[in-house]
């Protein structure tokens, strides 16, 4: 069923829904905003790729804002961090993971490193990333772009023990 307080023409790009369950926002009122299926799981529910895969693309992706690797912005300076119970702080430590992943994927220059960067880490789309990247001065075809990403997320799947 479609919720009324939708407009008609956001509901002609993607599917939305309610969150599951309530957040608190800025303000200190809870709210249950609405949620935007993510390329991962459109992939996933057209058969592109298996839980496991978007499932370890989502670990990524977690890692990389966690590591704080996304382009430089303006710091919450409510923001609080700790150090791990073994001293090494929270983004040290996804930034550790990040790496092994990338080295996994064949190091941040090889095609499926690239396209783990750009568009699980950055979130970039597919398209966009098919057009800033290729080779000879030539962008990647879409679907070689869409390839390359299922070939990451299946090596991104062994990696992280999915």
């Amino acid at each position: 069923m479609t919720d009324p307080a939708l407009l008609p023409e956001r509901l002609l790009h993607d599917r939305i829904e309610r969150a599951a369950e309530q957040i608190v926002d800025a303000m200190g009122a809870a709210g249950a905003p609405y949620l935007v299926e993510s390329m991962l799981a459109r992939l996933e529910r057209h058969g592109a790729i298996n839980r496991g895969q978007r499932l370890a693309g989502e670990r990524f992706g977690e890692l990389f804002r966690i590591a704080s690797l996304d382009p430089m912005k303006a710091a919450d300076i409510g923001q609080r961090f700790t150090a791990a119970p073994w001293g090494v702080h929270p983004s040290e430590w996804a930034r550790g993971r990040i790496n092994a992943a990338l080295d996994a994927c064949g190091g941040l220059h090889s095609p499926c490193g690239c396209c783990a960067w750009f568009v699980l880490g950055l979130e970039l789309s597919v398209r966009d990333f098919a057009i800033r990247e290729g080779w000879s001065g030539r962008p990647l075809r879409p679907e070689v772009a869409k390839g390359l990403l299922v070939g990451c997320l299946g090596i991104l799947q062994r990696h992280f023990g999915l």
